[in-house]
């Protein structure tokens, strides 16, 4: 049983309880999301007895279920029809961590350290209905005990999301014991609904849940990266696959009947955590089953439910559900993640289990945390490469016992001896056997592996340069560095490098990767852009490429022997001369066989050719001249005569009145 109540400075009106049909609101419904505020709209007619209490942003409306408080939250709209009944939105309770802004702050510890600190700057800037109490913390991620240094002004929820839900996954969600705002981060919110979901029974068909992007039927399996020693004992990477476990191959293949139905679908999924390949290959193996059976999400209507004796309104959000699948003898768990309930009509509804279908937007920003989490990953793998390099270069000079220091006193032109003038570090004790030298003297330090003579492909001389074929490690300005190349992608160290243009407010707006040039924001000013092509503009596109401009529905080109400013359906335009480019012509009605062309040609000696009526205010000019005292009895209005015997010279007109 269902009640609304809408409390507002102290006191308390009901608004919807079931029992009772003179306190009721028009298609009553709760939405709940887990991550998100959830909602609840419904309508009020004039005549309810508290109409007038709803109050947006100050109404705190309540939603009971069997005595126990499941929703609450505020009014943000309640538009009204022209009979006056208002359609009223309700924003759910978590929506308050957006009313508060957290300054730059640093803390050191642990996830749930970091939500009480939250919550305890949010609720010192709001009033007391919307502060919250640190609930449940259960979701641990590797190296969530860190210092954590929030250096811009953010909003408790999105610094929330983005600090936590973003990084380590989890749902935030509210309950309310005794009537406190608790907010809880948890991996679910515990327990399982003891209603099942059972396709294959009373006409459920699980073939209506299927995805067909998703089915994959040919699996090339991955796991973690790990390192290992090569031939030359330094550290390298690879990836776990099943070739070993798996006759030599790395991929594994359904079953025959599902490729007869489906067809070969390859795709590749990696198991990070996974570093065994037997124990990689059977999840695989488990993987291509469950792809072809029960989907990672469903969405089941309330009506569906009702064909295998179930009620919606019995389902909890944020509660394990199990579905069946006796056909494919499939058993999984699914966690109820949205749950939509008309309150009044238990036909209507529908909940989805797995994860929770994402709009464009958020699917647009989630890609984005994607970006961000895999210009973070390439950093970290640039840095274990340099990590390596390090580690590497250290072993060979602790290591490196044996070999042979010389002072070198001979003169290299004359052969006598002289005093010391280098210091020679070799791997033989003869300068003409020795590969490896290194040679320091009053111009420098320089490498060689070729001999004693060079080159010396490795150097830092007195002058300030340095040569080198890879600085593997350290950190430089890039004030420092002039000409040379400056090399992204590839497959060296800089196949991740990524080159970042932020404004003022240290937000992204240009990349430069492995992947092109690209600009989300910004101008870019000053001398010459070449390309192929360039587009731009929303409302009125714009589009330049090597034969053609383009703006709106006009568009330039070279035609007829001239530059020509015409529509795209070449209808109307204008151009100058084919053969003099004094002249200036418009036309309107080209090619088009229900309207006659018409155009005005005009030439620098002053003179205008009109191939058509010319009218002005709307009368035609051979009237206005007949009326001005011309005419001289020989001129029509017909154009041809216009145009063929000059009968605008024969008028006589020196002066046109147009009224």
């Amino acid at each position: 049983m269902y009640k609304i109540i809408n409390e507002i400075d102290g006191r308390t009106y009901p608004l919807h309880i079931q029992t009772n049909q003179d306190c009721r609101l028009i298609n009553p419904r709760y939405t709940g999301t887990l991550n998100k505020t959830g909602s609840l709209t419904f309508q009020i007619p004039e005549s309810h007895m508290y109409y007038g209490t709803l109050e947006k942003l100050r109404s705190s409306v309540q939603l009971y279920e069997d005595g126990e408080l499941i929703y609450e939250g505020r009014v943000i709209s309640d538009e009204a029809d022209f009979y006056n009944v208002k359609s009223v939105v309700c924003e759910g309770s978590m929506a308050y961590l957006q009313d508060s802004l957290i300054r730059p702050f640093s803390l050191e510890g642990g996830i749930s350290g970091f939500l009480q600190k939250a919550i305890e700057l949010h609720n010192g800037q709001v009033e007391a209905r919307k502060q919250f109490t640190p609930g449940q913390v259960t979701v641990t991620g590797e190296g969530s005990n860190k210092l954590r240094e929030i250096t811009n002004v953010i909003d408790t929820w999105s610094l929330l999301k983005e600090q936590l839900v973003d990084i380590y996954g989890g749902y935030l969600w509210v309950s309310y014991p005794d009537g406190k705002k608790v907010l809880n981060y948890t991996w679910d919110c515990g327990g399982y609904n003891q209603q099942k979901i059972r396709f294959g029974e009373n006409l459920l068909d699980l073939t209506r849940y299927q995805d067909a992007t998703s089915v994959v039927t040919c699996l090339v399996p991955y796991g973690a990266t790990v390192e290992y020693k090569d031939d030359l004992g330094e550290t390298q990477e690879k990836v776990i696959d099943i070739t070993s476990v798996n006759d030599g191959q790395d991929y594994l293949m359904a079953d025959q009947p599902l490729i007869d139905r489906y067809g070969k679908i390859w795709a590749a999924y990696t198991w990070p955590d996974i570093t065994e390949p037997r124990t990689l290959k059977l999840t695989a193996e488990q993987f291509l089953r469950e792809t072809a059976g029960i989907p990672d999400t469903l969405k089941v209507s309330a009506a569906d439910l009702k064909y295998i004796g179930e009620d919606i309104r019995g389902f909890r959000l944020g509660l394990y559900t199990t579905a069946v699948s006796k056909p494919h003898n499939i058993q999984k768990d699914f966690l109820l993640t949205k749950l939509d309930i008309y309150l009044d009509d238990p036909g209507k509804g529908s909940i989805s289990l797995g994860d929770d279908q994402k709009s464009l937007t958020a699917e647009t920003n989630n890609r984005q945390v994607k970006i961000s989490k895999a210009l973070a990953e390439a950093s970290n793998s640039t840095f274990k490469e340099l990590d390596r390099k390090i580690e590497n270069a250290t072993t060979l000079i602790t290591g490196g016992f044996g070999g042979y220091v010389i002072l070198d006193n001979i003169d290299p032109q004359t052969g006598k001896k002289i005093h010391p003038w280098r210091i020679l570090i070799m791997n033989t004790p003869d300068k003409a056997t020795a590969t490896n030298v290194i040679q320091i003297n009053q111009n420098g330090i320089g490498f060689s592996t070729t001999g004693i003579n060079g080159p010396y492909r490795n150097a830092w001389t007195i002058d300030g340069n340095l040569v080198a074929d890879f600085v593997t490690t350290g950190t430089m300005l890039a004030d420092r560095i002039r000409g040379g190349t400056l090399e992204l992608g590839g497959t060296g160290l800089g196949k991740n490098g990524v080159i970042l243009i932020k404004d003022k407010n240290d937000n992204v707006v240009g990349q430069i990767d492995i992947n092109g040039v690209r600009f989300s924001g910004g101008t870019i000013t000053g001398g010459t852009i070449n390309g192929t092509n360039i587009y731009g503009g929303d409302n009125i596109p714009f589009s330049a490429t090597r034969g053609q401009v383009r703006i709106g529905d006009f568009y330039v080109d070279d035609e007829y022997g001239r530059h020509i400013f015409q529509s795209t359906d070449e209808v109307t335009g204008m151009s100058a001369g084919v053969s003099d480019r004094t002249k200036v012509l418009l036309w309107a009605g080209w090619g088009l066989s229900t309207i006659r062309e018409s155009f005005f040609l005009v030439r620098r000696n002053g003179d205008t050719e009109v191939n058509g009526r010319l009218l002005l205010n709307g009368r035609n000019i051979l009237d206005i001249i007949a009326s001005s005292g011309g005419g001289g009895g020989g001129c029509s209005d017909s154009c041809d005569d216009v145009c063929d015997n000059g009968c605008y010279g024969d008028c006589n007109v020196e002066e046109i009145i147009i009224d």
